[in-house]
C-alpha cells in the first residue's frame, strides 16, 4: 500500500494569521478572540456548528487509514476533504511519533481501531450526534483448555510479555518484537454492541502456528493473528494446528447507540458542569501537561446541540492557558460537555485547508489523529462522487484507479474487459474520502478499452468511467509456497473493493467515518471476528 510522507515544511509554507474569519457557509462560524484570565491571555479561534446529523458528519480521522501509519496536519486532511464539502479539522488525541498511533481508543466506524490505555478518558458519539465522556477498560482473553486465560489486548505495540490481536487496523503487517504467532479462524461467535458495555464471544480453530510473526490476513479473511512475547510467547506456543480456543472481550462503560470514539482528556465539563480538577486529572497525565499555561486543545458541545472546536494560542503575544482556564471559558460559552485534547505544539484547527490559529512551534505539526465536522455538498443521497482515472505507474498493470466518496457506503465495484467479460470485487463499507481501487492478481488484463462501474449497495446510484490498457504486461503467475512446520498453505489473496489512496498534493489517505456498531464479528450464517466483516445491522 503506498503512502506518501508529509513535512510541515511542505504543507505549511507559512502561519500568519487569518485576516479575517472566513465567511459563515453551512451554519458554521468562526471567531478569534483575546481571552484573559488574570496573569494569562491568549488569542483563541472557536468553531461553532450546527449538530450533526445527515450529511453533517462528526467523526475522528486517521492517516492512511491505520494506526501505525504516520501523520499528517490538520490543514491536509481539512483540504482533502473540501473538495466534496465542507470541512473543519482539529487536532485531537496524544499520539506517538514514530508511529502516530494515538494513545487511547480510537473507534472508526464502530470497529476498535486502538483500545483504552490506563485512566485516559475518551470522547464518544452517538447516532443522534450528541457528545459523551467516559472512561473505558478493555480485556480481553483467549480460552484455553482447562479454562486457563492468557489476557490479548487490541492494535497495540506488542508488549515485552504478552498477546495483541492484529488486524488491518494496525497497518499492512504486524510490529515486530514477537516470539511467537498463531493464526485462528473463528467457527463461531456472538456479540453484544448494545449497551455501555461491548460484549464478543466466540471459538475459534488454530489454522497456522509460527515463531516469531505472521502477515496479518486480508481484510475479508475470516482469520486473525496474534503475536506474543515474554511468557504469552511461551503459551502460544503449546498451541496447535487445529486446537480449539476461545475468544472474550469486553470494552465499556460506552455511550449506548455509539457511532465513534477517540481518546484525549482531560475530561472538562459533564452535563453542564466543570469537573476537572489536577487532583483527579493526575491519574492519568503528568503535572506538566495540566498546570502550566499553553496553547490548548478542546471539544465541547452546547445545550442546542452545536459543537465548539477550541484552539488556544501561544506565542506571538499568547501566554496560552491552563486546561482549568479553558474549562472556566468554555462554561461560560455555554458548554454542558467538553473535553481537552493534545496540547502545545499539536494544537491546529483548520477550515477548507485554511489553518485558523497560530502555531505554538511556528510552522504547523503533523499529527497522529484529528477529529473532523464534515458537511457533504451532494444534498441528494448519491454517495459516490466520481470516478477519477489516473496514468499507469511503472510496474502496474492498469492506469491508476480512484472513487471518491462524500459520505460512508457500501461500495461495490466491477470492471468489464474489452472482451465484455465481468469482473466483480466483493462489496465492502468504506468511510468517505478518496479510494484507490486494487486489481487482484487474478484479473487477467488484456488491452483494449475497460470500463468502471463503482456502485452504492441497495442505493441504486452508480458512477462509471472508461480507460484503455495498451501493451497489457502477461498476467501474473502464482507460485507455490513453501509452508512454515506447523503451519498451513497461506491464503490465496483476496480481492479488495478499493483501499485509502493519497491525493495528488501529496496529502495522504484518511479516514472519517462514523456508523456501524461493532467490535469483532458478523458475516452471514457464521459470525467471524475479522474487522472488514465485524458489522452489525441495527
Amino acid at each position: 500500500m503506498r503512502r506518501i510522507a508529509v513535512t510541515a515544511a511542505v504543507l505549511v509554507a507559512a502561519c500568519a494569521l487569518p485576516a479575517a474569519a472566513p465567511a459563515a457557509r453551512h451554519g458554521i462560524e468562526v471567531k478569534r478572540e483575546r481571552v484573559t484570565f488574570g496573569p494569562h491571555a491568549s488569542t483563541v479561534t472557536v468553531v461553532t456548528m450546527p449538530r450533526p446529523g445527515g450529511n453533517r458528519v462528526l467523526a475522528p480521522a486517521i492517516p492512511g487509514g491505520v494506526v501505525s501509519e504516520g501523520t499528517a496536519t490538520v490543514s491536509a486532511v481539512s483540504k482533502q476533504l473540501s473538495r466534496h464539502g465542507t470541512a473543519v479539522a482539529i487536532n485531537a488525541d496524544l499520539f506517538a511519533y514514530a508511529t502516530g498511533q494515538p494513545s487511547g481508543l480510537l473507534i472508526v466506524d464502530g470497529e476498535v481501531y486502538n483500545q483504552p490505555q490506563g485512566e485516559r478518558p475518551s470522547l464518544q458519539i452517538d447516532t443522534n450526534g450528541t457528545l459523551h465522556t467516559s472512561t473505558p477498560r478493555a480485556r480481553g482473553s483467549l480460552v484455553l483448555r482447562g479454562g486457563h486465560t492468557l489476557p490479548f489486548q487490541v492494535n497495540v505495540t506488542t508488549p515485552d510479555d504478552g498477546v495483541v490481536f492484529y488486524d488491518r487496523g494496525w497497518g499492512p503487517s504486524a510490529p515486530s518484537g514477537a516470539q511467537h504467532a498463531i493464526v485462528g479462524r473463528l467457527t463461531s461467535g456472538r456479540i453484544d454492541a448494545r449497551g455501555q458495555t461491548w460484549r464478543v464471544a466466540g471459538e475459534m480453530r488454530v489454522v497456522r502456528t509460527r515463531a516469531g510473526r505472521l502477515p496479518i490476513p486480508p481484510d475479508a479473511s475470516p482469520d486473525e493473528l496474534f503475536q506474543g512475547a515474554g511468557g504469552a510467547a511461551a503459551q502460544l506456543g503449546r498451541l496447535h494446528r487445529g486446537q480449539d480456543v476461545g475468544v472474550r472481550y469486553e470494552l465499556g462503560p460506552l455511550a449506548r447507540n455509539l457511532q465513534a470514539a477517540i481518546g484525549g482528556g482531560p475530561v472538562l465539563i459533564r452535563d453542564g458542569k466543570i469537573v476537572f480538577s489536577v487532583r483527579a486529572a493526575s491519574k492519568a497525565f503528568t503535572s506538566g501537561q495540566l498546570r502550566p499555561p499553553d496553547a490548548r486543545t478542546a471539544v465541547a458541545q452546547l445545550r442546542d446541540g452545536r459543537i465548539l472546536f477550541y484552539a488556544a494560542d501561544r506565542g506571538d503575544g499568547s501566554t496560552g492557558l491552563t486546561i482549568e482556564e479553558v474549562a472556566r471559558d468554555l462554561h461560560r460559552r455555554g458548554a454542558v460537555t467538553a473535553m481537552a485534547f493534545d496540547s502545545g505544539g499539536s494544537t491546529s484547527v483548520a477550515l477548507n485547508g485554511r489553518l485558523l490559529n497560530q502555531p505554538a512551534d511556528g510552522v504547523e505539526r503533523p499529527v497522529g489523529n484529528q477529529l473532523v465536522y464534515f458537511v457533504g455538498d451532494r444534498g441528494h443521497g448519491q454517495p459516490v462522487a466520481r470516478v477519477t482515472v489516473g496514468s499507469r505507474q511503472p510496474g502496474a498493470r492498469v492506469p491508476t484507479l480512484a472513487y471518491t466518496t462524500v459520505r460512508p457506503a457500501r461500495i461495490g465495484v466491477s470492471l468489464r474487459d474489452p472482451r465484455g467479460r465481468l469482473w466483480t470485487l466483493p462489496a465492502r463499507r468504506v468511510p468517505a474520502g478518496v479510494h484507490q481501487v486494487r486489481i487482484p492478481d487474478d484479473v487477467a488484463v488484456s488491452s483494449g478499452r475497460w470500463r468502471i462501474v463503482v456502485t452504492a449497495v441497495g442505493m441504486g446510484a452508480a458512477v462509471a468511467e472508461t480507460f484503455r490498457v495498451t501493451s497489457a504486461p502477461a498476467a501474473p503467475v502464482r507460485t507455490p509456497t513453501n509452508t512454515p512446520a506447523g503451519g498451513s498453505e497461506p491464503d490465496a489473496p483476496t480481492p479488495a473493493a478499493a483501499a485509502d489512496a493519497s491525493d495528488s498534493d501529496g496529502a495522504p489517505a484518511w479516514v472519517v467515518v462514523a456508523v456501524g456498531v461493532a467490535v469483532a464479528l458478523a458475516a452471514a450464517a457464521t459470525v467471524v471476528l475479522a474487522r472488514r466483516t465485524r458489522r452489525v445491522r441495527r
